[in-house]
C-alpha cells in the first residue's frame, strides 16, 4: 500500500498474479456534523479491488490518502462563493443515475440546510460547479437527476409560505466521455461532472404540504453510441462538435442520432405522513430544450450566444418560457406511508420490460406502477398511471436505487434497497415482470 496511508484493512494469502485489474466506488456522504466539522460532508471508498482482493468496508478514500476528508467546503473559494460565511448542516444529497453513460456520471448534489447547492463528483469525474444557491427560505429537502444529468431538481420546503415546491435547475458539465466536447448545451445529455447550473423555477405540489421524498428519471429512445455526420460511430460523444450545422442536423427529429437523447422523463414526490405519491411529467421541459437545440439554427445560436442569469437570456426561466415547465400529472393515495419511491426508464433496444416505478410502503409492501406516457416522447395522461401489484418486502425502506450489475438488462428491471426496520439490504428483481427479493 505505498504512500496511502496505514488506515486499510489487508488481505493476506497466495502469490498475486493480477497487476491489470482494479477499480474503486467511493464519492460523497453527508453526515450529521459535529463542531469540528462545518460541512458535514466527507468522503468514502464502498468499494475496492485489485491484486485478486475484494474490499467492501467503507473507509476513507485512497485518493485522500486513506484519510478522512472532511470538512470540503471550508477553503477560502468555497466560503467566498457562499457570501463568506460558513456553510449549514447538509440536508440532502442526490446522485446522477447514468443510464447510459461511464464513471463520468456520477455527480452528487449536495442540499444545506440555507440552501446553498454544491457538487462533488468522483476521482475520475470532476464536477466543479459553485456558488448554486436557492432563493433565501427554500430548503432543499430532497435532490435528484435526472437520467443523464440534464436536470437537477429540488424537492424544497418554502418557509415563508409553508408549502411544497419541485425546484428545476439545467445543468452543464465538463467535456467528459458522455458529454459533448464543442458547444454548450445546458439541459443536454451531461456527465455528473457538473460545471454550471442555472434555476429554471417552481412548480408547485398543490396536493402535498409535507413532502418527504423524490426521485427522478429521464429516457431516451434507443440504444447504442452517437455517430458522426458520415454515419459513422464514435468512440465517445466527446468527439463530437455539435456546433457544426451537419453533425446538429443528426439529432433533429429525422435524424439517426435523434432517438439517442433524452425524450422524456418524470419526477416522483412521496409525502410519508400524508400517505400520497404525486407524479410529475417532464416532457414539456424536454421537448422545449431539444426544439432549441435541434429545430431552426437561429434557435440554436441563441442558445450558443445569448446564456446568461436573466429569465429571458438561455436556459430560459420558465417565467419567461412556460411552455417549458413541468406538469403535475396525477397524486396517489396510500394505505400506508409511503417512506421511499424509485423512477424507472425505458430502453427499446432491450428485449426485456422496463420497471416504471415503485412505491415502498412503511409496513413491508413494494408496490409496482405503470406510468404510461410519462416514459416516452407520446403524451401522458392521469390514467396512465395505475398500480400494478405488490409484493412483500422490508420494513421502512428508506432508499431504492438502480441495480448496476452489468449496466444493461438489470439496470432495466432490478433494484437494491436499504430496509431499515428490519435492517436488510435487499436486492429486488422486476426481470419476470413481477417482483422477487
Amino acid at each position: 500500500n505505498p504512500g496511502y496511508g496505514a488506515g486499510y484493512t489487508y488481505e493476506v494469502g497466495g502469490t498475486c498474479n493480477d497487476d491489470v485489474g482494479y477499480g474503486s466506488t467511493q464519492g460523497p456522504v453527508v453526515f450529521d456534523a459535529d463542531k469540528q466539522e462545518s460541512d458535514g460532508v466527507d468522503w468514502i471508498q464502498y468499494m475496492g479491488y485489485g491484486f485478486n482482493v475484494m474490499q467492501y468496508r467503507p473507509m476513507p478514500s485512497w485518493t485522500w490518502g486513506g484519510r478522512a476528508r472532511a470538512p470540503f467546503f471550508t477553503n477560502q473559494d468555497a466560503l467566498a462563493a457562499h457570501g463568506g460565511l460558513p456553510f449549514a448542516q447538509p440536508v440532502s444529497v442526490g446522485r446522477s443515475a447514468g443510464n447510459f453513460q461511464t464513471e463520468n456520471d456520477q455527480g452528487a448534489m449536495i442540499g444545506f440546510a440555507d440552501g446553498a447547492l454544491r457538487c462533488l463528483g468522483t476521482n475520475t469525474g470532476y464536477c466543479t460547479a459553485s456558488g448554486l444557491q436557492l432563493p433565501k427560505g427554500k430548503i432543499p429537502i430532497a435532490v435528484a437527476a435526472t437520467g443523464e444529468s440534464e436536470f437537477t431538481l429540488y424537492l424544497v420546503w418554502d418557509v415563508a409560505t409553508q408549502k411544497a415546491e419541485l425546484g428545476v435547475m439545467a445543468m452543464l458539465s465538463n467535456a467528459a466521455l458522455g458529454t459533448p466536447g464543442k458547444g454548450s448545451l445546458y439541459g443536454f445529455i451531461q456527465g455528473g461532472n457538473w460545471k454550471a447550473g442555472k434555476l429554471l423555477g417552481f412548480i408547485p405540489l398543490p396536493d402535498l404540504k409535507v413532502p418527504t421524498a423524490l426521485a427522478a428519471n429521464s429516457s431516451r429512445g434507443a440504444d447504442g453510441g452517437w455517430h458522426d455526420a458520415a454515419d459513422k460511430a464514435v468512440a465517445s460523444n466527446n468527439k463530437l462538435d455539435m456546433t457544426d450545422e451537419p453533425t446538429r442536423q443528426t439529432f433533429a427529429p429525422s435524424g439517426f442520432n435523434s432517438l439517442k437523447i433524452g425524450v422524456g422523463g418524470f419526477a416522483m414526490v412521496a409525502s410519508k405522513f400524508e400517505r400520497k405519491v404525486t407524479f410529475v411529467d417532464l416532457q414539456p421541459l424536454f421537448d422545449y430544450f431539444n426544439g432549441k437545440y435541434f429545430g431552426t439554427r437561429a434557435d440554436f445560436e441563441l442558445t450558443q450566444n445569448d446564456a446568461g442569469n436573466a429569465p429571458s437570456q438561455w436556459p430560459h426561466a420558465f417565467e419567461f418560457a412556460p411552455q417549458s415547465k413541468p406538469v403535475v400529472l396525477a397524486t396517489m393515495p396510500f394505505d400506508d406511508m409511503p417512506t421511499a419511491v424509485y423512477a424507472g426508464f425505458v430502453n427499446p433496444g432491450r428485449k426485456v420490460a422496463p420497471l416504471h416505478a415503485v412505491v415502498a410502503t412503511m409496513n413491508g409492501k413494494l408496490h409496482q406502477f405503470d406510468v404510461g406516457g410519462l416514459l416516452d416522447a407520446k403524451a401522458a395522461v392521469a390514467a396512465g398511471v395505475r398500480i400494478l401489484g405488490s409484493i412483500d418486502v422490508g420494513r421502512n425502506v428508506t432508499s431504492i436505487v438502480q441495480s448496476k450489475h452489468d449496466r444493461q438488462d438489470s439496470s432495466l428491471t432490478d433494484l437494491v434497497m436499504a430496509s431499515r426496520g428490519d435492517r436488510e439490504i435487499q436486492f429486488v428483481t422486476y426481470r419476470t415482470g413481477t417482483g422477487a427479493v
